[in-house]
């Protein structure tokens, strides 16, 4: 029979463990409040002009921000930040102003931290993509450091990995994309892989047809987009964020399910913890 001691160790070592899973999701979670939105500008972005088709919660966090939803296909929710003005509205989703969204902020912000400290588990010729290449996520969570991505004329970055995988591209400079594309394959999804593009300036800039699958994050930086498709999240903190698509979509991810194996361990460890209360009382 465990002692009171064994018993209470057990249940914090299980608890412990559940709460810093490196299995699929993990990299989501990091998000914390700021998942769950096709777009989010935070607290540095002063001018948010959305068109083409958004599917998802749209948050807006600067208190003096403005807003432009040009598109009628625009039909997720909008949250204001107390101070920011929706100035045009085409859009179908309903509006809430008086926001405090000071909380996505933040762990947006942290996020984008934990992902740049991250230790690389390899890397490319160059530290750059210049060209169409195709990089695996051979391992559950795989990190990789960038300066640039510069793709055009049909070129593209393919991630291929397991389904769960997961994929962190931390980007110094910037994301350049003129009717090029981000693929997934192998089973890898838009939530399994994010672009942590640090630093301030213009951060990613999208135009003629091209295609995003992913999550981007840039917490200081600007994004021009038009004219392509883009699946996933954009969160943003720079002085602008334009997606002017068109036709393009952008979905909101899911909350994920906890692993069944994680939630038998958080099961395991609340029982023991009630069972030494249960002993402790009597």
């Amino acid at each position: 029979m465990l002692s009171r001691k064994q018993a209470l160790a057990i249940s914090m070592g299980l608890l412990a463990f559940c709460a810093t899973p490196v299995t699929a999701g993990t990299l989501y979670r990091n998000l914390g409040t700021a998942a769950n939105w096709s777009v989010l500008a935070l607290s540095g972005t002063g001018s948010v002009v959305l068109d083409g088709s958004i599917a998802g919660k749209i948050g807006v966090a600067d208190p003096v921000a403005q807003l432009d939803i040009l598109g009628t296909a625009v039909s997720g929710d909008v949250y204001l930040q107390t101070g920011a003005v929706l100035t045009q509205n085409a859009g179908t989703g309903a509006v809430h102003v008086g926001q405090n969204l000071s909380a996505p902020v933040q762990d947006a912000l942290k996020a984008s931290a934990i992902f740049a400290s991250m230790t690389p588990t390899f890397t490319v010729q160059g530290n750059a993509i210049n060209g169409t290449q195709t990089i695996f996520a051979a391992n559950p969570v795989n990190v990789l450091n960038l300066s640039n991505i510069h793709l055009s004329n049909g070129q593209s970055l393919t991630v291929s990995g397991s389904a769960g995988h997961q994929l962190v591209v931390n980007l110094s400079g910037t994301m350049t994309l003129d009717s090029a594309s981000i693929k997934l394959t192998g089973g890898l999804t838009s939530q399994d892989v994010v672009f942590n593009i640090t630093g301030a300036g213009l951060g990613l800039t999208a135009a003629g047809q091209s295609a995003v699958n992913s999550l981007i994050l840039a917490p200081y930086r600007s994004i021009q987009a038009s004219a392509g498709t883009m699946h996933g999240e954009v969160i943003a903190g720079g002085p602008t964020l334009n997606l002017n698509f068109g036709r393009q979509s952008l979905i909101a991810y899911m909350e994920p399910v906890p692993e069944p194996g994680t939630a038998g361990l958080v099961g395991a460890g609340l029982g023991a913890a009630a069972l030494f209360a249960r002993r402790r009382r009597s």
